[in-house]
Formats: structure tokens, C-alpha cells, sequence
């Protein structure tokens, strides 16, 4: 069993998935909401850096 760095429950390895942004291991309900905020977040960190 693996637990969820989001919600912090455990699941089965074949229900886990890991964020290509920051690499969090999650369920996939947490990966659902977690990865288009996570994109969205380093995208605008990387434009407010690139106008420095």
C-alpha cells in the first residue's frame, strides 16, 4: 500500500500516479484536481520569471 501525499489515505500501486511537475505520488482523484492547478501554477511562475 502507498499512501497518498494529498489526501493522505493508501492505495494500491496500480492506483497511484505521480505529478510530471512536481513529481507528488497521489491517488487519482487527488491527481484529477491536483495536476491543472500544479501546471497552472508553474506556468505563471515561469512567465513572472521571464519578465524579470
Amino acid at each position: 500500500m502507498f499512501e497518498c501525499e494529498i489526501c493522505g489515505e493508501y492505495f494500491e500501486e496500480e492506483d497511484m500516479k505521480e505529478c510530471p511537475e512536481c513529481l507528488k505520488e497521489m491517488c487519482e482523484e487527488c491527481y484529477e484536481k491536483h495536476v491543472p492547478i500544479c501546471f497552472y501554477v508553474s506556468q505563471n511562475d515561469e512567465i513572472e520569471s521571464y519578465n524579470e
